[in-house]
């Protein structure tokens, strides 16, 4: 399956998504690299917590009908898969600390079900008629996107060795990626419950955001 142009595709991707008090841990670091930045006048666009997940699979501009079956895929796929956990532990740059495009956390994969599911989701995406990812595997929460500046390895440093806590994953989203003219939204289009696959909303509310309900826009420079 490749991308269309049609007015009603849907851009997506499956992911999965970490628990509240980690995350605040990471926003604590991502806050204290934000007033470092400006004092260091690097351009960064940084991502909102209510934006913060983990990929699984990137499929881009789908046919609007697409969701749907993947939905359905999931949730026969999903019935048996027990709920496991991940951590959240230090932080980095995509491709260099010295030369970033990308900032993120990084995710610890103990138990290698967070790279299971990775690999059975890339297998079950192939028979729906997707081409194959060739790319590794490389699990990460995305906290911010370089657009000027130099090294990011000052930014960084504090938080390279620091454990941001380990969250439970009991499901499995499909989101939605919606430009806007504020900037990018992410709306769940289904939730898969693992363990039992009949747990589906359709459609569902957006990822977590503390104490705000509803959708909050990444910047459209990303």
């Amino acid at each position: 399956m490749t991308a269309t142009d049609s007015t009603d595709a849907k851009r997506i991707f499956i992911a999965v998504n970490a628990e509240v008090e980690p995350l605040r841990k990471v926003m604590d670091a991502q806050l204290s690299m934000r007033a470092l930045a400006r004092s260091r006048g690097l351009k960064i666009t940084w991502v909102p917590a209510a934006n913060f997940h983990v990929t699984v699979r990137f499929l881009g501009a789908v046919p609007a009908e697409v969701p749907g079956a993947l939905r359905v895929m999931l949730r026969e796929r999903l019935v048996d898969r027990r709920p496991f956990s991940f951590g959240l532990a230090g932080v980095g740059a995509f491709p260099a600390a010295d030369k970033p495009r990308i900032l993120w956390a990084g995710v610890e994969d103990a138990s290698g079900e967070l790279g299971r599911l990775a690999s059975d989701v890339e297998g079950w995406v192939r028979e729906l008629g997707f081409a194959a990812d060739e790319r590794p595997f490389r699990p990460h929460l995305t906290i911010g996107r370089v657009k000027e500046g130099g090294s990011a390895a000052d930014l960084l440093a504090p938080h390279q060795s620091k454990s941001f806590g380990v969250s439970m994953v009991h499901e499995v989203v499909i989101y939605e990626s919606r430009a806007q003219a504020q900037g990018v939204e992410y709306h769940a289009l289904g939730r898969v419950g693992l363990g039992h696959g009949q747990r589906i909303d359709w459609p569902v509310s957006p990822a977590w955001l503390p104490g705000q309900p509803g959708a909050v826009a990444e910047p459209s420079d990303d």
